[in-house]
């Protein structure tokens, strides 16, 4: 199949797939409940399977086969613990998302096959993702402070993707323009507007990878490993900066970003923490969780291996305002670390398959022949390497860019 086969964009009959596509997006972004979110993902994904007549294609489950075992595992702390059922369901729904959102990518570009429409459709869903939240700020944000503005959508990862695709398309395929250069100057404007309005930590660190990877500093090499020790040197001096200076946590603007940017690592791993002085509790409410969870895993201690499955919740001890109502959570179920959350729920036996799941993603940059394909594929895995030790990775109720992913294992096994 060629890129040049234009005919078939124009006249490619499963163009609505492609408006689905978008709709999910739009959905997961600006829809805060998981619970919505997840029932129009599994109603989109039986509806697909309906209608391409029930069929699953092997390379799909053997795309998925390390995440349906963590999920199987799962239920094995759960037979042991005997949580209460309706808790269990939440859980269940939140370790099923990411297959079903491999699977939506999978099967909706699977429809759609030309890889240049693929490309050009990831693209133009980044587009309209940041259109939406340019919109949103303008109209529905007030700009007294860099929270509020991240208030409704967080972050933007898949606009991330959506312009690296943009910029490094034609490094691949010189001969071929996915768009115009007036449409792909605007494109990049507005992608470039957007993410740096999400003011993320997270999407920094994203877009970090996301040229590390294409510029080939994370194939596993001598002299990248060269590179890897400057930038960990370079992070340090920089952290040796910040704790020279004084930052206010209560400032607004560019001071407040820097704090979390400051707080970060102590905030992952800080454990001895005062619960009754609420600011100190906030800036390592990581690893407060984390605390608790291996409190109750030390009660049980077959749960290190299979964990305590689907269900178990974790003891705060306290009723924190993660709520809206006045009264509080004193039990929660997901955790921000989620390594923490995978080891918590299904043991150092999930905690194993899932690395093997990321790794296997990470290696693609270190194949012969590298496409395209393989270094978004590379750079998904590196990513979600470190969003699931910030924000729970692929297990954060928000995260569309598994269902990206799912696309681009759809191309890449359609090339093989």
């Amino acid at each position: 199949m060629s890129l040049n086969e234009n005919y078939a964009i124009k006249y490619n009959p499963y163009r609505w797939y492609t408006y689905l596509f978008v709709f999910i997006l739009l959905f997961q972004t600006y829809v805060p409940s998981f619970k919505l979110n997840i029932l129009l993902q599994v109603f989109v994904f039986l509806g697909l399977l309906i209608h391409q007549g029930w069929k699953i294609p092997k390379s799909l489950i053997l795309s998925n086969q390390f995440l349906l075992l963590i999920f199987f595992v799962g239920f094995i702390g759960s037979i042991l613990h005997l949580p209460n059922p309706k808790d269990i369901l939440k859980d269940v729904f939140h370790f099923i998302k990411p297959i079903i959102g491999i699977s939506l990518g999978y099967l909706i570009f699977r429809k759609i096959k030309e890889e240049l429409l693929i490309y050009k459709w990831i693209i133009k869903a980044g587009v309209v993702l940041s259109v939406a939240h340019i919109f949103t700020l303008i109209f529905f944000t007030d700009y007294d402070s860099v929270h509020t503005l991240r208030g409704l959508t967080k972050d933007g990862f898949f606009e991330i993707f959506a312009f690296g695709i943009l910029i490094f398309f034609n490094n691949w395929h010189p001969n071929t323009a996915l768009f115009s250069k007036q449409k792909k100057y605007f494109f990049m404007l507005l992608l470039i507007t957007s993410m740096i309005l999400y003011f993320s930590r997270t999407m920094m660190v994203g877009f970090g990878i996301l040229l590390l990877t294409q510029f080939g500093y994370t194939k596993w090499q001598k002299k990248n490993r060269n590179y890897l020790f400057f930038i960990v040197g370079l992070i340090g001096l920089f952290y040796a900066f910040l704790y020279s200076i004084k930052i206010d946590r209560n400032q607004p603007g560019l001071e407040a970003f820097l704090y979390k940017v400051k707080i970060a690592p102590a905030e992952l791993f800080e454990t001895k923490i005062n619960r009754e002085n609420h600011a100190e509790l906030w800036d390592h409410w990581r690893g407060y969780e984390a605390k608790r969870a291996i409190s109750l895993m030390n009660q049980h201690p077959s749960s290190y291996v299979f964990g305590v499955g689907y269900g178990k919740l974790v003891n705060l001890k306290f009723f924190a305002p993660l709520t809206n109502d006045d009264k509080g959570l004193k039990y929660i179920s997901e955790l921000h670390n989620g390594f923490m959350y995978i080891f918590y729920k299904t043991g150092l036996i999930g905690l194993f398959l899932y690395f093997i799941f990321l790794f296997q993603f990470y290696w693609y940059v270190n194949k012969p022949h590298l496409s395209l394909v393989d270094i978004f594929i590379s750079t998904i895995g590196l990513f979600y390497f470190f969003s699931t030790l910030t924000i729970t990775g692929i297990f954060n109720g928000k995260d569309n860019i598994i269902i990206l992913l799912g696309a681009l294992l759809f191309l890449k096994n359609q090339k093989n």
